[in-house]
């Protein structure tokens, strides 16, 4: 796999560099003070280059870990050989030119859908459409052409604000939002909650199971916090690979750190973009205000502390690892990945009303799918961590691949992945 072209050389370009720039002459273009414009750009390459640091190490240690796991224990584990990396194609995506180019093509598109009544959503939080973004990677590689990578993200990121507005009123009356509000992120969840929180809910015995979710909270207690929870799971990896009780505890410790500092260093990114994301909601939303009904893109972040989500979260993980190492087809074991377990119940919770055994049973089915998609895309995933140096050199002469559970195993990712490969190359 390999990109060549105009494109190409600007995504040769030091990303470190380059997007600080490229953001600071969005912030300018959407009327931002050139003082903030300057700290956004700063915020973005800071983000950034703590996520590369951040993704390097977590591979340094994860990669003799899944090797070491496939080894020890053998059976349904031996071709479980993938590195997760959690979020780290979210850093690719924030330095990549399909970012800074698109974005505004994608603006004009979204404004001239809902000016035509195809949606209501406006979606304004440009950090928030990576997935987007990393689709249009992705088909870029795959077909090398960079404008069919175009034409895939403006796909994707479409199918986002139609589903957005399809489920909006039930988010927002689940979770009591604000009823200008829409969540694009994770639609995927919803579009399989919806057919199945329906079919559990016809069929006797199974539709009136539940626990309560206060109950299981309390008997939690701090082994729900996501720190403790990256640990633990971090530890037991390191076990299952082999290593001494020492070593699993470094495991552990890089784990907790993806789980809660990774975190911290995308949010600096984010911050970052938030001074064109400002600019351009400002305006958009002014121009548009009286001369059509819209829904202003929210981050499913927000829907995060209904304590349901949290239950059916933890609940989730242990399952999750069971489903990974058990099910076949599934080359991941999802140490980091299970963390956008939080948005999937964030969206199957609106379906099911909040029942979380049926949380669960709908989560699983989410699982299987986005392992058996994450393994099937780790070739073109690879290819943009290697682009981008943060996969160590002594990994990839091991020929070993990395993937993840969000971007690396999102389902229509997945499918647009194998339509576009298609393809006459």
């Amino acid at each position: 796999m390999e990109i060549t072209g105009f494109f190409a050389t600007l995504a040769g370009l030091p990303a470190l560099a380059m997007a600080p720039l490229v953001v600071f002459v969005l912030g300018l273009l959407v009327r931002q003070p050139i003082s903030k414009a300057a700290q956004g750009a700063v915020k973005v390459g800071m983000g950034a280059l703590a996520m590369y640091g951040l993704s390097y190490a977590a591979i340094t240690v994860f990669a003799p870990a899944a090797a070491g796991a496939a080894r020890t224990i053998g059976g349904p584990m031996s071709n479980m050989t993938l590195i997760d990396v959690g979020w780290s194609n979210a850093a690719a995506v924030l330095v990549n030119p399909m970012i800074w180019v698109n974005i505004l093509i994608f603006v004009a598109v979204n404004v001239g859908l809902i000016w035509i009544g195809v949606t209501k959503t406006l979606y304004v939080d440009f950090p928030c459409m990576w997935r987007g973004v990393w689709t249009g990677m992705i088909v870029w590689v795959v077909t090398g052409s960079y404008w069919w990578g175009t034409l895939a993200m403006m796909i994707f990121l479409i199918t986002d604000v139609l589903l957005a507005d399809w489920n909006a009123k039930r988010l927002q009356s689940f979770h009591e939002f604000a009823t200008t509000a829409s969540f694009p992120n994770s639609q995927n969840a919803a579009v399989i909650a919806a057919p199945l929180a329906w079919l559990l809910a016809h069929i006797p015995g199974i539709k009136s199971l539940n626990v309560s979710g206060e109950w299981v909270k309390e008997k939690l207690g701090f082994f729900a916090e996501p720190l403790v929870l990256g640990m633990i799971t971090g530890t037991i990896f390191g076990l299952l690979a082999g290593f001494d009780v020492l070593r699993s505890l470094v495991v552990g410790v890089v784990a907790a750190m993806m789980f809660h500092v990774w975190p911290m260093a995308l949010g600096v990114c984010f911050e970052g973009w938030a001074v064109f994301n400002e600019g351009m909601r400002n305006i958009l939303v002014k121009w548009m205000k009286g001369k059509r009904e819209v829904y202003v893109a929210v981050d499913t972040s927000v829907l995060l502390g209904h304590p349901t989500v949290g239950v059916s979260t933890t609940l989730m993980y242990p399952l999750a690892f069971l489903l990974s190492v058990f099910v076949p087809g599934i080359g991941l074991f999802p140490v980091i990945s299970v963390q956008i377990i939080q948005w999937w119940m964030a969206h199957i919770t609106g379906w099911t009303k909040g029942n979380v055994i049926h949380n669960l049973l709908i989560c699983s089915v989410l699982v299987v799918l986005y392992g058996w998609a994450a393994t099937a895309m780790a070739e073109p995933y690879t290819f943009w961590m290697q682009h981008y140096g943060v996969i160590p050199e002594a990994v990839a002469e091991a020929g070993m691949q990395v993937t993840n559970w969000d971007g690396g195993g999102d389902l229509r990712i997945f499918l647009l992945y194998k339509l576009f490969g298609l393809l006459p190359g």
